[in-house]
């Protein structure tokens, strides 16, 4: 059960599967339920709930690494329930039921991000919690187009201990109310293997209304702890409505780039306000930046704020699980289409054989009969010689 918090507006649902690794195999859709119900309510109790997804009506999910979605135009609610009716089955033989994400969108924002979640399960932290199912993290990455980006991000000057404070601050275009900040981590084109590149370890994210921060309202602080590495996702921090026109991120720790040499680095930080980025094009400062040549020209601080991640230009959660949608249904169309090929193939090769059948008997059948008639013939010549 999902708690929103208050009475929502609710326009799609999606619920994502995991992937994850057992007795060495990896398996895609990893304890994603055989049937489930998806609800809504206005109370804990659900006593008038209503039902938006029942798998048993439904598709069935042919290819596990596209969500499961439910588009609910009009549909408001606080609660949100998943019911399992059928576990998934393991290797070993048990049951259970794990899921990567749970997105509930309201216009263009998930609402879902940092939800109380309530379910019977067990945890394993970290790598299996509640808090983790309403992270705005997924096994698909980052919500992306097909244009490629211009720039990695932006990059500070290398330090040779971690320990060392940096800042990068945006400054918007007006003084907006702050519904939440997005980090997306860097992954650069010339090192695509290296997922979250640079992401700080310990920092926090203010806003204020000067740019000094004299009197900054704290978005996120994590300082105390160090922050896991969010790979290809982005990290989601909700803002609470704070009034501001600077957004500053502050390190205390910076992550290890390569031969002791540790940095800030990052795609793009966005700032949304009724469910707009208001950041593109924003005034970026920072403590330091990195100016050696020739990477200085894919590292900027424009880049901080050009809508793009490292790779491609980023793009709304609506229109990203619309085209999740899309390639799913397209994927289902595709499977049915070789399905009835194989069966085509299946017929005509089954009736090839049926015709080659045939052709082999009625060639043995002239066989046998010719050397039948032969042997008459034959017998008749023996017959008239004798007689001769």
């Amino acid at each position: 059960v999902l708690d929103l918090g208050e009475k929502r507006v609710i326009d799609r649902v999606a619920v994502f599967s995991v992937s994850a690794v057992f007795q060495g195999e990896s398996i895609a859709g990893y304890g994603f339920p055989r049937r489930f119900r998806i609800e809504v309510a206005q109370d804990s109790d659900f006593e008038q709930a209503e039902l938006l997804v029942d798998s048993a009506s439904t598709e069935p999910l042919i290819r596990p690494e596209f969500p499961v979605q439910a588009v609910t135009p009009g549909l408001s609610g606080r609660f949100l329930r998943l019911r399992v009716l059928e576990h998934w089955k393991r290797g070993d033989g048990r049951y259970l039921t794990a899921l990567g994400e749970i997105m509930v969108l309201s216009g263009r924002r998930n609402v879902a991000i940092g939800a109380r979640v309530d379910a019977e399960s067990f945890t394993s932290l970290p790598d299996w919690s509640l808090e983790n199912l309403v992270d705005g993290q997924t096994d698909l990455g980052l919500p992306i187009g097909p244009v490629p980006s211009a720039g990695n991000g932006f990059l500070s000057k290398a330090q040779p201990v971690p320990e060392t404070q940096k800042w990068v601050q945006l400054e918007l275009p007006r003084p907006a109310q702050i519904e939440e900040v997005r980090l997306i981590p860097a992954e650069p084109f010339d090192a695509p293997s290296q997922h979250g590149h640079g992401f700080p370890r310990r920092f926090r994210v203010v806003a204020s209304s000067t740019p000094d921060s004299a009197s900054p309202h704290v978005i996120a602080d994590h300082t105390e702890i160090a922050f896991s590495n969010p790979g290809d996702n982005p990290v989601i921090l909700p803002a609470g409505g704070a009034t501001a026109r600077f957004v500053r991120l502050e390190v205390e720790e910076l992550w290890h780039i390569s031969r002791r040499n540790y940095a800030l680095a990052l795609a793009e930080v966005q700032v949304y306000e009724n469910g707009h980025n208001i950041a593109t094009g924003a005034t970026v400062s920072a403590s330091d930046v990195f100016t050696k040549p020739p990477f200085d020209r894919v590292w900027k601080p424009e880049f901080l704020v050009d809508g793009y991640s490292s790779q491609n230009q980023l793009i709304d959660n609506d229109q990203w699980l619309k085209g999740l949608q899309e390639r799913a249904k397209t994927g289902r169309e595709i499977d049915r289409i070789q399905t009835r090929v194989h069966r085509a193939e299946e017929r005509t090769i089954n009736a090839l054989l049926v015709l080659a059948a045939a052709l082999i008997a009625t060639l043995a059948a002239l066989t046998v009969l010719t050397l039948v008639r032969r042997k008459r013939a034959l017998a008749r010549q023996r017959d008239e010689m004798r007689t001769r």
